[in-house]
């Protein structure tokens, strides 16, 4: 395998996704409400008492229902809105996190396959002298390693704006936990990995 081709053809494609607004504006405006705008807006919600009202009457039932470790990890936290900003940041938002590289690897991954058809240099891309499989595995990388990169970096970004959003009212640091160092770690590529197989057998189709 040419992995020098391989490299080149990633290199091509990475500058066209760059200047594709198709793909830049979803890369930046999903992973941005994901990891500033939510957690900010919920630190506001959870330490304000003129904006929870009631709500903590509910929270003691929901609390008191959740499994023996997380609640082993609520009880550096006494007060009920910390245990639930706790749970919302550290094990809810671990799911909504993984729409990122799912999503970025396949608005990648979309535009590396259809998008060689679309600007009409599909025939000029398999006239060069690389073979099918250089090019597929081009395609491949092309998607998934921005994809890990960027959830990467949004990753720690999230932490520290939870860090900082939180601390006032949560007095010390929630993020990182080993729960998010395996999502980062392990999780994320993996979910990259699955969405974009899905892609890539429909878009190079």
């Amino acid at each position: 395998m040419n992995w020098r081709a391989i490299k080149a053809l990633i290199t091509k494609d990475l500058r066209v996704v760059v200047q594709s607004k198709a793909v830049m504006i979803p890369a930046l405006i999903v992973p941005l409400i994901f990891i500033v705008l939510l957690p900010i807006g919920l630190a506001f919600f959870m330490s304000n008492p003129n904006l929870m009202g009631d709500i903590e009457a509910d929270l003691a039932p929901f609390l008191a229902n959740m499994p023996a470790h997380i609640r082993a990890d609520l009880a550096p936290f006494p007060d009920l809105n910390q245990q639930f900003f706790y749970i919302m940041m550290v094990y809810q938002f671990a799911t909504l996190f993984l729409i990122v590289p799912l999503m970025l690897a396949n608005v990648i991954a979309s535009d590396s396959f259809v998008g060689e058809k679309e600007r009409k240099t599909l025939e000029a891309l398999i006239y060069t002298p690389t073979t099918d499989l250089e090019i597929y595995v081009a395609k491949l990388l092309t998607a998934w390693i921005p994809a890990l990169v960027i959830t990467f970096i949004s990753g720690i970004i999230y932490m520290i704006v939870v860090n900082l959003s939180g601390y006032g009212f949560m007095g010390r640091v929630i993020l990182p936990t080993p729960l998010w160092l395996i999502l980062l770690v392990w999780v994320a590529p993996a979910a990259a990995g699955l969405g974009l197989s899905a892609t890539v057998l429909v878009s190079s189709r």
